[in-house]
């Protein structure tokens, strides 16, 4: 009768421990799922990153240029006005 009651008891815990591992293999399956996700969302976001960095590079390569354009052309301007006010000297 006790070896009877032993057996029993020895199943029901065997399940128990059967189904709590089941819930824990559900478990870390589905944190390995959000980790893999999470992976990927990291490399998307560090993908989209890399590009804005990229475009704000260009976009401040484009300045730098612009700006030497500019500083170019104030030069030339000033070379102008200082012929034009050198002719005027010369002709008054």
């Amino acid at each position: 009768m006790q070896d009877r009651l032993r057996q029993l008891t020895d199943s029901v815990n065997d399940r128990r421990f059967e189904q709590e591992a089941r819930v824990q293999r559900e478990v870390v399956r589905s944190l390995e799922e959000k980790l893999t996700k999470a992976r990927e969302d990291c490399s998307a976001a560090k993908l989209e990153a890399r590009d804005v960095l990229n475009k704000l590079a260009e976009e401040k390569e484009a300045c730098r240029r612009q700006n030497v354009t500019i500083r170019d052309q104030k030069r030339e301007i000033e070379i102008l006005r200082s012929s034009i006010a050198d002719k005027d000297f010369s002709v008054g």
